[in-house]
């Protein structure tokens, strides 16, 4: 199978996924091989000509690779290709019109592109007075944490101000379907769905800074084979941060970050791959 689409992009891999914003409405990719066999004349008295078509459904998932093997330092400039951006800051909004903003940190050490079966690095800091930061440092339920010896913890519902995790956008244009809802002509729709959680480290503390290291470790047959961009399809996974103090009453929460990021199916060596490039 050829590589690339007729406009340079990757051919999307197998998908099927229910949209819950529209009732019955389903995004799928199928491919199949087709087999057409026609009979020729025999004669030309024969005017009998005989086409029989097989087709066989086939999952294709195009195997991928990072341009470079991680981990790399903290890079908050354009991308390049030896040095791929890593960090991605935001802020949370005060309330009151003295009150100082609080800066927030995203540092992806593979970067944006990383293989699907290997845990999502990530570290998150928040930059801020003592005193808007103390929040933050409520005890989180065991579970939530990833201990210090770097063994897995399995979690069921994160419990705490920080939260981590990867989720999966999917933007459709159901337009040639000529759906109608209340009388209305959909002409797009947009679902976003949690892959996994995130684990955190223990917070790690410093004069007017607070942070936390952890991961995420996606689940293969939730991910499929990643994201991918078509004419009428776009599958986007991303790393979200959200903060979230209950009545607090110096900034505006809860608060949410998103780092689009790109799963490959491969490693970055692996030269059989095809070499993945943008997010």
């Amino acid at each position: 199978m050829p590589a690339l689409s007729h406009d340079g992009r990757f051919l999307p891999p197998t998908f099927d996924s229910r949209l819950s914003g529209i009732p019955g409405f389903r995004v799928t990719v199928r491919w199949q091989v087709v087999l057409t066999v026609t009979r020729a004349r025999t004669s030309r008295l024969d005017l009998s000509r005989r086409t029989m078509r097989l087709c066989v459904p086939i999952r294709y998932v195009p195997r991928t690779r990072p341009p470079w093997k991680g981990p790399f330092p903290l890079n908050s400039a354009l991308s390049l290709p030896t040095r791929p951006r890593t960090s991605f800051v935001d802020i949370v909004h005060s309330r009151k019109q003295f009150t100082p903003p609080i800066q927030t940190q995203i540092y992806l050490p593979n970067s944006q592109i990383m293989p699907m079966f290997e845990p999502v690095s990530f570290r998150i800091v928040l930059w801020a007075p003592d005193a808007y930061l103390k929040p933050f440092l409520v005890t989180h339920s065991p579970s939530s944490f990833l201990p210090l010896d770097g063994t897995k913890t399995t979690i069921s519902e994160p419990v705490g101000p920080v939260r981590v995790h990867v989720a999966r956008r999917i933007h459709a244009d159901p337009r040639s379907t000529f759906v109608i809802v209340v009388g209305q002509l959909i002409t797009s729709t947009t679902q976003s769905a949690i892959l996994a959680e995130g684990t955190l480290n223990k917070p790690e503390r410093g004069e007017g800074w607070i942070g936390w290291r952890g991961e995420v470790c996606l689940p293969l047959d939730r991910v499929g084979g990643g994201g991918f961009d078509s004419d009428r399809v776009i599958v986007q996974d991303e790393l979200v941060l959200t903060l979230d103090v209950p009545n607090m009453p110096s900034h505006v929460l809860p608060f949410r970050q998103a780092v689009p990021i790109r799963l490959t199916t491969d490693l970055a060596e692996t030269s059989t791959a095809m070499c993945v490039t943008e997010v």
